[in-house]
């Protein structure tokens, strides 16, 4: 029976090893013709470098080998083609290894399906990564010396206001001006979110040509030093040679002026329980946790438009005490137990009790038992008896391992329907789990609200009059707003700040502080 391989092509990003596509994929071919060696598929990655575990056709050749079955050989023109990382080279090589497939090199003329293949391998694997390090070593000693001596700035796009010329920047004149409004306007006193707008309102293309502008887009470009006429690289700024468009002394003084304005309130995501489960209804945003004028009050809001104004996207704020109570209770009133045990019940009975696929799943694995068994007769019947000739039984095997690999891959999709099963039994666990845990709201830091909610909630979706909370098992759950209040949502009348002398509640803090002021409380 002739053997099953794969063919797999690498070219690194530098292309400095001269290991053209069509060199491999010609030297690939001759070898497995010499061996009779059939090549069922061809894998290429392209300007992807061998340090990478991610390469698009490595990882689908590694999927391939799994659900097809039956490949015998993963054929490299070099074993640094298959990988430059010893962890990762060696990770693989037992993947391969648990399906019945060896790793074979072209010009090291070995195989790893001996020990002494193998030995051999993983001692090349470590070379490779050795030659791996020393390239990006010295990678990194040119950009170094680059920046340090020939005072290049590097980058893969230049700053915004210049532009790059034969590997120096240049200034772009109509960009500067832009730069030079930026740091005027934030010395004078204006925020970087109210630039981001106003320079949105202007129709001013953002650095990446696109239409908002974000208050961190601004950030940026007021904390780069290489508007002062330096260049950052890893942490050290040293003088540039390209023309600044800021004066030293004033980028200086907006640097203090930023390190003075950071003592305030941050709009961090640190005490948000939602984390990323919100999405604005109107423009698909994630919402942000952003605080009020009093720091123990805070708010959800669409990220578009913190990022630059009401304009780009007019989506309201919710109020997050009163959002987050509201979506406890919800969920501790609407989810039944019962229901989702019952419906998790009817859908193992209808996977593991149908006799129609139960049929299936056995008529499939005798017919594999069966086309096993004329393989093994057709070997019998070419090799020992000749009643057949060589290409029957290269025809005849051809069909029979096509109709084994359709069997396995249908096999692997019922295994799959019944692992799906089993694995939605252990979400509902996770989810009363979670549910239970809910009762303990309050007693719950931030992160073990995220943890808690995360298993429970697939989505919030909010618009400025509804709000709906989607479930992990398909439930949608309406979240009606209680008041709308200059643009903020509140989902009950329990936030209200209570008079703690005479009890009375106040829709606003400065109603309760204007009440003790008049009275005295």
């Amino acid at each position: 029976m002739r053997a099953v391989a794969v063919a797999y092509i690498r070219v690194s990003k530098e292309k400095a090893d001269g290991y053209s596509p069509e060199t491999q994929l010609r030297k690939i071919r001759e070898y497995c013709r010499m061996r009779d060696w059939v090549i069922v598929e061809e894998f290429r990655d392209l300007d992807e470098s061998g340090r990478k575990e991610d390469r698009p056709d490595f990882q689908r050749m590694i999927e391939f080998i799994k659900n097809e079955g039956g490949i015998d050989y993963v054929v490299v023109y070099r074993v640094d083609r298959f990988s430059r990382s010893t962890k990762d080279f060696l990770y693989y090589l037992d993947i391969l290894e648990k399906h019945g497939c060896n790793l074979v090199s072209v010009n090291e003329s070995f195989d790893a399906s001996t020990p002494f293949g193998r030995a051999m391998v993983s001692m090349l694997a470590v070379f490779a990564q050795l030659e791996s390090d020393a390239i990006g070593e010295r990678i990194r000693d040119n950009l170094a010396h680059a920046v340090r001596q020939r005072k290049i700035h590097l980058g893969a796009r230049p700053p915004y206001g210049y532009t790059r010329q034969k590997g120096r920047l240049t200034v772009n004149p109509e960009q500067a001006e832009h730069v030079r409004w930026i740091y005027q306007r934030y010395s004078e006193g204006e925020g970087t979110r109210t630039l981001a707008r106003q320079l949105t309102e202007a129709h001013v293309p953002t650095p990446t040509g696109r239409r908002v502008w974000r208050y961190t887009t601004v950030q940026t470009i007021l904390e780069n030093p290489v508007y002062a006429g330096y260049i950052s690289w890893n942490g050290e700024v040293i003088p540039g040679e390209h023309e600044p468009i800021i004066a030293p002394g004033d980028w200086a003084q907006v640097q203090e002026l930023i390190r003075a304005r950071a003592g305030g309130p941050r709009s961090t995501g640190e005490g948000s329980a939602l984390g990323r489960l919100l999405h604005c209804g109107l423009c698909g945003a994630r919402g942000n946790i952003r605080y009020s004028h009093q720091r123990h009050q805070q708010r959800y809001i669409c990220s578009t438009r913190a990022q630059s104004a009401r304009t780009v996207c007019a989506n309201i704020s919710l109020d997050a005490s009163s959002l987050e109570r509201a979506i406890v209770r919800r969920l501790l009133s609407h989810v039944d137990a019962s229901h989702l045990r019952r419906e998790l019940e009817l859908a193992k009975r209808s996977m593991l009790s149908d006799t129609a696929r139960l049929d299936e799943v056995g008529s499939v694995q005798r017919r594999r038992e069966t086309i096993k068994s004329a393989i093994d007769r057709l070997f019998a019947d070419h090799y020992e008896h000749n009643i057949i000739t060589r290409e029957q039984f290269i025809e005849a095997n051809n069909r029979y391992q096509q109709e084994l690999r359709e069997i396995d891959a249908r096999l692997q999709q019922l295994n799959s329907a019944q692992q799906a099963v089993l694995a939605r039994e252990a979400d509902v666990d996770v989810f009363l789990q979670r549910l239970n845990q809910l009762t303990a709201w309050d007693d719950m830091t931030p992160t073990e609200r995220r943890a808690t909610l995360a298993p429970l909630i697939k989505r919030i979706v909010w618009w400025p009059d509804r709000a709906v909370m989607h479930l992990q098992f398909g439930e949608r759950v309406e979240l009606p707003y209680f008041e709308l209040h200059r643009h903020v949502a509140y989902f009950d009348d329990e936030h209200w700040p209570v008079c703690p002398t005479c009890g009375e509640r106040f829709k606003r803090p400065a109603g309760l502080a204007s009440h003790r002021r008049r009275w005295g409380h």
